[in-house]
């Protein structure tokens, strides 16, 4: 009966525990600081850490995760400093802007792009993309702005679909008149 208690609390207590480890990136995300791949392994040692004290009721187990979670919270692994960032990515993209406004406006862009990047980047690493981004020439432009500069107009999802579909529809009658 105590075991069945047990894992039924260890449920609960890990669902918890995923939530309160995706608010902890997400505020280190908003703060700009790094959520780098060791900061990501002292939240999984935590987990462990937490998941045998609740199996084994062993209290040295809760002893070593508190100490962990006091490090990981006072941390400050791999800061990330995205005003530094963002004046190093200029440089090397050789960006100059019209007036103070535009280079904010284009900052904040830049930004945003950056957490998607990041977020996505994430994903990837826990096996959920199959590709990377960085922050190319382009990361200060909108995704509206991008595509017409491309000479791409913007489309809609639907018509994005199908064009997507046809393409593969195309490709794949091509690979079979060749026999690949």
């Amino acid at each position: 009966m105590r075991h069945s208690r047990v894992c039924s609390w260890s449920a609960g207590f890990q669902v918890t525990l995923s939530w309160a480890s995706d608010q902890w990136i997400k505020s280190r995300r908003i703060a700009g600081q790094d959520t780098s791949w060791s900061c990501v392994l002292l939240v999984l040692v935590l987990c462990v850490l937490l998941q045998c004290c609740v199996e084994f009721g062993n209290m040295k187990f809760l002893v070593v995760a508190v100490v962990l979670v006091a490090a990981v919270s006072c941390a400050s692994v791999g800061s990330v400093d995205l005003d530094k960032t963002f004046q190093e990515w200029k440089v090397t993209n050789g960006k100059v802007y019209s007036s103070p406004e535009e280079e904010a406006m284009r900052k904040q862009i830049w930004m945003d792009n950056w957490s998607e990047a990041e977020a996505h980047n994430a994903r990837y690493a826990q096996g959920l993309e199959t590709w990377t981004m960085g922050m190319t020439q382009f990361a200060d432009m909108t995704g509206e702005e991008f595509e017409s500069s491309m000479g791409t107009p913007h489309l809609d999802g639907k018509l994005r679909h199908l064009i997507a579909k046809l393409r593969k529809a195309f490709n794949s009658f091509i690979h079979s008149i060749h026999g690949n």
